[in-house]
């Protein structure tokens, strides 16, 4: 069964509104999520009854795998989002004992005890959060004999639609005063080289094509709380996306035809060394 521990109730209600359409909307296939789980157990050399913990679990599309994985590893993952979490659980009801379901806030201290960690992993989440915090605590939860982060992420080419649309609406959001959250990624792992950690180059683990219509960005972010990881006035919002969708029939022509590109899934690899 599911151990669901819940901390300070800090749920965020653009997570929470997302969790039913999420997997829809960013999800990769089931095949490729349990390679990034077999790929990332079997380079940690990761053992039976070893911990593995996920920042940032959300449904569940990877995290499942760890746990249902024939090594027999012991799976904490935790989310702001309890609808996320609830996500999860739907997914796979007969975690085990062996998945256990936090909901906690990545900007505060983790609930995880020191020195327990053999796996850290996050998946397009740990740039979102503070990045001293993230250092601080993957040093504090790794085991005394070292521990590896992996640090997730999806690489698109700079001509698919998806890249278009957002640099796109960066730059109409620039025009009107709004600068939007640049990811911390790169200065994150600056940070555990300045603590001694072992920065390994990033690795593809899996590559697919996808097919997108500009309208489906459209519509993404029409139906997302703010816009570039920032919450502008909804008039602002409003303008920005009619505008956009100007910019991509003058770009693209047809907004509805999809345009197919390849999609990388790529893990930055971190050794820790307590």
């Amino acid at each position: 069964m599911y151990s669901l521990e819940p901390t300070k109730n800090t749920r965020p209600a653009s997570f929470d509104r997302q969790a039913i359409a999420y997997d829809r909307r960013t999800g990769l296939s089931e095949e490729i999520c349990r390679q990034i789980a077999e790929t990332i157990l079997d380079r940690a050399g990761a053992k039976t009854n070893e911990l593995v913990v996920e920042v940032g679990a959300g449904t569940g599309q990877i995290g499942q795998w760890f746990g249902r994985s024939h090594l027999g590893v012991r799976y904490l993952g935790f989310d702001l989002s309890e609808a996320m979490l609830s996500q999860f659980r739907q997914r796979s009801p007969q975690g085990g004992e062996n998945i256990t379901l936090l909901q906690a806030d990545g900007n505060q201290p983790w609930p995880i005890a020191k020195g327990t960690a053999t796996v850290i992993f996050g998946s397009r989440s740990l740039h979102l959060l503070d990045r001293d915090r993230v250092v601080e605590e993957c040093l504090r939860i790794a085991r005394r004999d070292g521990a590896i982060l992996f640090i997730g992420s999806i690489e698109r080419q700079k001509e698919s639609v998806k890249t278009l649309m957002k640099q796109k609406m960066r730059q109409l959001l620039e025009q009107k005063g709004f600068q939007g959250r640049e990811k911390n990624r790169d200065r994150l792992i600056e940070l555990f080289r300045q603590r001694g950690c072992e920065i390994d180059s990033p690795t593809a683990i899996a590559e697919w094509s996808v097919s997108h219509t500009p309208r489906q960005s459209l519509e993404s972010w029409q139906n997302k709380d703010g816009l570039a990881g920032i919450d502008p006035p909804i008039a602002i919002k409003q303008e920005v996306l009619n505008e956009l969708q100007t910019r991509a029939e003058s770009i693209f022509g047809d907004i509805d035809t999809p345009i197919e590109s390849q999609e990388t899934y790529r893990v930055q690899t971190i050794k820790i060394n307590t």
